[in-house]
């Protein structure tokens, strides 16, 4: 209660005087031993702290949790991170869409090399591994990559 009286002094007199450079320093340094007291009553005792704020008539406004003083060089730090998040983003967009273009080669090239290792492999006489549905599947999804384009 006594620091929010002399809080309120100052303020007063920091209108009277706003280039007062020790007023204002206590000021501030004041105000925030008033926080740290009063964020130590709300963890100890919520009740009081909530009875306390109505008795003085003032408002608790809680410290950020993620607290970071701004700096020069931790806004440009952000700024190239989001940049190189976007041309990263951009790369990628681009490379996917090229090797979704090469999909629809990629399938029919493979139906044809399937089919010929199992052609080749019941020549020589040997158990095909490769099914007709796999070759079919390869076939399907050529076609179906012929239809979108």
């Amino acid at each position: 209660a006594i620091m929010t009286s002399e809080i309120r002094h100052l303020q007063e007199a920091m209108k009277r005087h706003p280039r007062n450079k020790r007023c204002k320093v206590f000021l501030k340094e004041l105000i925030d031993k008033r926080k740290k007291y009063l964020s130590d009553l709300r963890r100890w005792d919520y009740r009081r702290f909530e009875w306390f704020l109505e008795k003085l008539n003032i408002v608790y406004k809680p410290y950020p949790e993620d607290f970071e003083t701004p700096t020069k060089k931790g806004s440009v730090r952000r700024v190239t991170a989001k940049k190189c998040d976007e041309i990263r983003e951009a790369k990628l967009a681009a490379y996917r869409a090229e090797l979704e273009g090469q999909q629809k080669d990629f399938f029919r090239e493979k139906a044809e090399k399937l089919a010929f290792i199992r052609a080749e492999e019941i020549a020589c006489g040997l158990e095909p591994t490769i099914t007709e549905e796999e070759i079919q599947l390869a076939q399907q999804k050529a076609a179906e990559f012929n239809d979108k384009n």
